[in-house]
């Protein structure tokens, strides 16, 4: 009996990888399909589906790692991240670096002028 539940362990886990896989692959080939359709204007939003998918998966990975239990402040947390967003990047995710070159610059500028 023992060895009959560890084979069917062993199918249900194999089974469980390949669905993964293939939920990941019909992911990426939609992605590759649709996205260059959408010209320059797609890969923003890839980017910021991204991010809004990412976000609580990281901020409860940290949680765990912290020893915080999961809960309001995560929710808190990942709100406070998106309004950060929405205020300071309004062209989105995909402005940061060139938020970020162009704050440089300035400062840049105003240490060489002053």
């Amino acid at each position: 009996m023992g060895r009959l539940r560890a084979a069917t362990a062993l199918a249900n886990r194999q089974a469980f990888y390949l669905m993964g896989g293939l939920i990941i692959a019909s992911i990426l080939l939609a992605l590759l399909l649709v996205v260059p359709l959408l010209g320059r204007a797609g890969w923003p939003s890839v980017a910021g589906a991204a991010f809004l998918t990412l976000l609580p998966e990281a901020l409860r990975g940290a949680g765990r790692a912290l020893g915080l239990s999961p809960g309001p402040l995560r929710l808190f947390l990942n709100g406070a991240i998106l309004l950060a967003v929405i205020l300071f990047l309004p062209n989105g995710i995909v402005s940061l670096p060139r938020t970020l070159r162009e704050r440089r610059m300035r400062k840049a500028s105003r240490a060489a002028l002053g």
